[in-house]
């Protein structure tokens, strides 16, 4: 998988509720809904959803760090 493209899924913005929900144990999609960050969450999760190249089976070439 060297060389390999990475699509940009999208990008989360700087938000503190953020680490508080997850301070807390819960995922900032439930705990704030509406917040801009889990919007753009759920925006990845539908767009991971809807790939068409599956990396399952795949070999990802990736080497455990130290």
């Amino acid at each position: 998988m060297v060389g390999a493209e990475v699509p940009l899924l999208g990008q989360i913005p700087l938000d503190t509720r953020v680490r508080e929900a997850g301070d807390a144990g819960r995922p900032i999609v439930l705990e704030a809904p509406e917040a801009p960050a889990s919007v753009a969450l759920r925006d990845v999760a539908d767009r991971l959803a809807l790939r068409r190249e599956s990396l399952v089976g795949k070999p990802l070439g990736l080497r455990p760090s130290r």
